[in-house]
């Protein structure tokens, strides 16, 4: 579609060749995400079930929850042990199952 005063493109968006540079300029980033999931994978399951992993010029950002205080600093030390990652920040909260449950009952108000 194009405009019919100047007749250039009305097309919006990222051409073709400019997406796959965009892909392969991130492509080392999200190799690096899935190594860390791979290891963090060989923790139990209830330690990194609430886990959240993303990575941006090879710093990853940890968020969402974990069950202690033990398991926070396990999982920052497992991200931070894989070969590439920079830097990690750790926005992991720590609570219980019961604390998530009572959460998700009470729709996030706290039982006095």
């Amino acid at each position: 579609m194009s405009d019919p005063y100047t007749e250039q493109s009305l097309e919006g968006g990222m051409g073709v060749q400019m997406w796959l540079s965009h892909a392969e300029e991130l492509r080392p980033q999200f190799d690096l995400q899935e190594q860390i999931w791979d290891e963090l994978r060989r923790m139990p399951e209830p330690e990194i079930e609430g886990v959240n992993v993303e990575v941006e010029e090879f710093v990853a950002t940890l968020t969402g929850w974990v069950p202690s205080d033990p398991a926070k600093v396990h999982v920052q030390a497992v991200a931070e042990h894989v070969r590439g990652v920079v830097a990690v920040i750790n926005e992991l909260a720590v609570t219980s199952r019961t604390a998530r449950r009572s959460s998700a009952t009470f729709g996030g108000a706290v039982k006095l």
